[in-house]
């Protein structure tokens, strides 16, 4: 889990186009699968995201989707720079018309994004 500057937890679920994480640091959680019914490990201090879905590594960066995160609710793409410890909402869509709900993305060799979107067949590129 991504611990973020301060120690404090982190909802990144509204966070918009160009917002940025800087200081940032892994932690280790003891039991990240636990069963129904177990109790929940204690996640303190991280961020925290909606409905992370789809995630590459090209352009020596990270680039994680989440499907449902954003102002309008249709999707965020992050950019992680392990090399920096930094992290940055790259684009997240201002309405469905523009993108509705990404899933999985790549990264092409000429640093292109590409991701797909699951319901009426569409693909979509940054």
């Amino acid at each position: 889990m991504i611990l973020t500057a301060g120690g404090s937890s982190y909802s990144t679920y509204a966070d918009g186009t160009g917002t940025q994480y800087r200081d940032l640091t892994w932690v280790t959680i003891d039991n990240p699968d636990y069963a129904p019914g177990e109790e929940r490990p204690a996640l303190q201090g991280v961020a925290v995201f909606r409905r992370l879905e789809g995630a590459w590594y090209g352009n020596e960066r990270v680039y994680i989707v989440s499907t449902s995160g954003g102002p309008a609710g249709q999707g965020q793409v992050f950019e992680y720079d392990p090399a920096a410890e930094r992290m940055r909402v790259l684009f997240a869509s201002p309405d469905a018309a523009v993108l509705n709900n990404p899933d999985n993305i790549c990264v092409t060799p000429h640093g292109g994004i590409t991701f797909a979107i699951i319901g009426p067949w569409r693909r979509g590129s940054l």
